[in-house]
């Protein structure tokens, strides 16, 4: 009877040390190196995604971020009926946060207006600058043309 709950007590040891490790893995990989500022020829360009919505299907995005520090947004809110499909454009400047790897649009204000700036993407991050996460985290990030 020993060994049994000893057998359970290890497998249940061994089966948190890989939950754990997975863990640290996925926080890794969603604190990718971010692109400062100051590296201009990596952040400008053109960036598109969906993200998810709780009023719509869903907000599709074009943003593009220009070498002027200013930009130009435009927001598709999705719906069941693609004829009811609402467009909203955004332009204005751009301003960098005390990180220098997230940018704040300062003329849109319906939506969270900051984004992390990464490598060949950009993250839509929640209204205070955090991250998403969850399993829709994923979808909240928009890839650079």
């Amino acid at each position: 009877m020993k060994r049994w709950l000893f057998s359970f007590a290890l497998i249940g040891i061994l089966f948190s040390c890989n939950n754990k490790a997975a863990e640290a893995t996925a926080v890794e990989a969603s604190q990718e190196k971010a692109i400062p500022k100051t590296d201009t020829a990596d952040w400008i360009g053109e960036y598109f995604g969906t993200v998810p919505s709780s009023k719509d299907i869903g907000l599709e995005m074009k943003l593009i971020l220009n070498p002027s520090n200013t930009y130009s947004l435009q927001i598709t809110h999705l719906r069941t009926n693609p004829k009811d499909n609402e467009v909203k454009e955004f332009t204005g400047d751009i301003h960098w946060d005390e990180d220098s790897t997230t940018i704040v649009l300062k003329e849109l204000d319906s939506l969270s207006n900051k984004f992390k700036v990464k490598p060949g993407k950009v993250e839509y991050l929640n209204p205070d600058a955090t991250p998403n996460t969850g399993t829709l985290a994923e979808f909240y990030t928009l890839k650079k043309k």
